[in-house]
């Protein structure tokens, strides 16, 4: 007699959140990925919403590693390929918030200088016009290894004052509300957050991997990223960070506090 072993088949997942999901890319999912060679084209979206990203260009393919984290594979982008997928079918009408929780590492790069800014997620985002929201490595502003924000403001963003770069596994979580403000938390703990009152001017163009506009390459890899359309609550939050937790094997990151520290959701 044999057996098959689902892991993960049963608990809390993404897609209980419903039409608020707006994408969701799991490299633990082998079958949302589609490899050129050991680089991957396109990663599906898990959200139903079928906003797949892809990278036509073998040369801008970010590379496909397994097993990468806790046995499962991981997508890992090159900073000095200038790697990036991208969706060009981001929803951009009556969203209210952006809600981003991700599992990623990178390396911050040494020194203070602008051309060290890494970009992991990227809506399109310009001061000409204001549009867009990112996630951004800025080592050229003081203390700000990690940046996240909508514009206008997004410079001035949610700042991370600890290093979170340093080739370490995290689990990194944002809030970008329109006419509102933004939120950093870090491996489930509330890390900052920013005045913004920026009202939302989003673009269908959104890259992850780098900047659309100003090319900042990320050098990292990401193992799972939901984003939702609408601010995610707390309770939603910490059920997004569980999962991930415990999935991705990263339960010693959660704060001894955490509602989802011992027991998966």
């Amino acid at each position: 007699m044999s057996f098959l072993i689902i892991r993960y088949a049963l608990g809390w997942t993404p897609s209980e959140l419903g039409s608020a999901l707006a994408l969701w890319l799991d490299a633990a999912d082998a079958g949302t990925i589609t490899l050129n060679g050991s680089n991957v084209s396109q990663w599906n979206d898990k959200s139903g919403n079928s906003r797949h990203i892809s990278q036509a260009s073998p040369a801008l393919q970010p590379s496909y590693q397994a097993p990468g984290l806790n046995g499962y594979p991981i997508v890992d982008f090159e900073r000095a390929r200038g790697t990036w997928l991208q969706t060009n079918s981001f929803p951009t009408t009556s969203i209210p918030a952006i809600g981003i929780v991700s599992v990623v590492r990178w390396q911050t790069v040494p020194g203070i200088i602008y051309q060290d800014i890494q970009t992991i997620v990227d809506n399109n985002h310009t001061s000409t016009p204001s549009q867009g929201f990112t996630w951004q490595d800025r080592p050229d502003l003081a203390n700000r290894p990690l940046t996240v924000g909508h514009l206008p403001n997004d410079i001035n963003g949610a700042i991370d004052i600890t290093t979170t770069g340093n080739n370490t596994w995290k689990i990194i979580a944002s809030r970008f509300v329109s006419g509102g403000n933004d939120f950093l938390y870090i491996n489930g703990g509330a890390e900052r957050s920013a005045i913004n009152g920026g009202v939302f001017n989003l673009n269908n163009v959104l890259r992850i991997g780098g900047s659309v506009n100003f090319g900042r390459s990320f050098n990292g890899e990401i193992a799972e990223k939901i984003i939702t359309t609408v601010d995610l609550s707390t309770a939603d939050r910490q059920k997004l960070e569980g999962y991930l937790a415990h999935k991705w094997g990263l339960v010693a990151n959660l704060p001894s506090n955490h509602p989802y520290k011992t027991v998966a959701p």
